[in-house]
């Protein structure tokens, strides 16, 4: 039996609306997958990023101390007893602030400019250097002075026997080992050298 007419328009009607919810159904896919929803406006590119943090230093830090950049100096210590100890101090000698934290190394020369000892860091001793807390960071201005003492025994650490006390040292500020800066040593210690921490001003302690 053919169709009616009525039929006819019915599944006309029909494939017209499958077809138009098909194209839907994609374009609905479609935006979806490049994350976006039908409603909702992409706005991302109005929105202010998010501020980053810098981790670099400030412009305008003061440098290391080195080498280059200081003077060194010995003068005598306090003493008691059989302890002694040697005041050493650091000049800044540049035109621009520098920094200086921790320990120097020092090393005792002979008469031929041989190293036999080395002082051993410790923040204080029998006579001075650090009493409390942590090594301050220092901050030179230019012709401004740190200090750090070098303690000593008068006598041989091993037996108590007389010894001789070196004619010099070789000190090398913090953080720059590279640099070895002969100094006259005074004083008569001889043995069991320690070197406290640099501090602010000429005496060797705080």
């Amino acid at each position: 039996m053919s169709p009616t007419s009525e039929q006819q328009s019915g599944r006309v009607s029909l494939r017209r609306w499958s077809g138009r919810t098909a194209v839907a159904i994609v374009a609905v896919a479609v935006l979806v997958g490049c994350g976006k929803l039908p409603g909702k406006s992409d706005n991302t590119s109005n929105q202010t990023p998010a501020p980053q943090t810098s981790t670099s230093s400030a412009v305008g830090d003061a440098a290391l101390c080195t080498g280059d950049t200081l003077s060194i100096t010995a003068t005598q210590g306090p003493s008691g007893s059989t302890h002694r100890s040697v005041i050493l101090v650091f000049t800044n000698t540049s035109s621009a602030p520098c920094i200086m934290k921790g320990f120097a190394a020092v090393v005792i020369l002979d008469a031929n400019d041989q190293i036999t000892d080395s002082a051993a860091e410790d923040d204080s001793g029998y006579l001075g250097g650090l009493r409390s807390g942590t090594a301050p960071q220092v901050t030179l201005a230019p012709a401004e002075q740190a200090s750090s003492m070098l303690e000593s025994l008068a006598i041989n650490q091993a037996d108590g026997s007389s010894c001789t006390p070196p004619p010099a040292v070789k000190v090398s500020p913090p953080f720059d080992l590279t640099h070895q800066i002969k100094v006259s040593y005074v004083g008569d210690g001889c043995s069991a050298f320690e070197v406290h921490p640099v501090v602010p001003g000429t005496t060797g302690s705080l």
